[in-house]
C-alpha cells in the first residue's frame, strides 16, 4: 500500500479540484515548490453522505503482513 500512497494521494487531489471541491486557494506554496494542502472543509457528515462507491482503509486487512510484503 505504501507505494501507491503517492498515487492514490494525487488521484484524490485532482479529482477534488476536477469536481471543483477544492480550488487555488485552498493550497499554499512551501520552499523548493512543495505545495500544501491547507484545510478540507467537509460538506457531509457521516449522516448525510450519499452512498459510497468504495471505502479505502489504508493498513487494513490484506496489508503488509497478511498479503506477505513483510
Amino acid at each position: 500500500m505504501e507505494e501507491l500512497r503517492p498515487i492514490l494521494a494525487d488521484r484524490l487531489a485532482l479529482t477534488l479540484i476536477n469536481r471543483r471541491q477544492l480550488t487555488d486557494q485552498d493550497f499554499d506554496r512551501g520552499q523548493g515548490g512543495a505545495v500544501l494542502l491547507m484545510q478540507v472543509i467537509p460538506d457531509q457528515s457521516f449522516e448525510t453522505c450519499p452512498t459510497l462507491d468504495i471505502l479505502v482503509v489504508p493498513g487494513g486487512w490484506g496489508t503488509r503482513r497478511e498479503s506477505g510484503c513483510v
